[in-house]
């Protein structure tokens, strides 16, 4: 299940597990946030995976912009008769 959509909320659960002193656990590890290397992992993996999701953004919205450019390639329109 995914809490957090974008670095903001994953900072607040990440704070709020802090405060509470809970465990975040993914399919590699344990983390304890209130222990400063996890703490500090786990805010990096936030970025990294809100950095991911905006190339792949990035790249479906070139990708759909170049779409119509190659389909008039592979299918010449017809001349004017």
């Amino acid at each position: 299940m995914r809490f957090a959509r974008n670095s903001r909320d994953w900072q607040q659960l990440i704070d709020m597990c802090r405060v509470v002193d809970t465990l975040l656990v993914d399919q590699e590890t344990i983390y304890a946030p209130r222990h400063g290397n996890d703490g500090l992992l786990l805010g990096l993996k936030g970025s990294l995976n809100e950095y991911e999701l905006d190339l792949l953004r990035q790249r479906s919205l070139s990708h759909a912009t170049r779409r119509p450019a190659a389909a008039n390639w592979l299918w010449p329109r017809p001349s004017a008769l």
